[in-house]
């Protein structure tokens, strides 16, 4: 299935997408990267870097990136999230900060 091959390349876990939207949501700049990518979120922005591919760095607004996570979030179904939060609390001693 294309889907989860594309999930499975990009964290298909819902520890990471835990991660992200906490550092998202906390309100103060936060930092992640991957493999291929680097983000930095400051404010309402959020600046993207591909470290393969120029093309695809730029800056986006938080709303926009949140959009998409959300629709990650659909996609990797609550089976990985409920496995995500249990791997996030446990990690670091409190429930994520999501904005829904």
């Amino acid at each position: 299935d294309t889907i989860n091959e594309l999930l499975d390349d990009v964290q298909g876990d819902g520890r990471h997408l835990l991660e992200v939207l906490d550092g998202i949501h906390a309100g103060q700049p936060y930092e992640t990267s991957g493999n291929a990518w680097f983000m930095k979120v400051d404010g309402d922005q959020v600046v993207l870097e591909n470290h393969f591919n120029e093309k695809l760095n730029g800056t986006v607004p938080v709303d926009d990136v949140l959009a998409v996570l959300r629709a990650y979030w659909d996609a990797l179904g609550e089976a990985a999230i409920a496995s995500g939060r249990e791997q996030f609390v446990k990690s670091q001693k409190r429930e994520p900060d999501l904005p829904w």
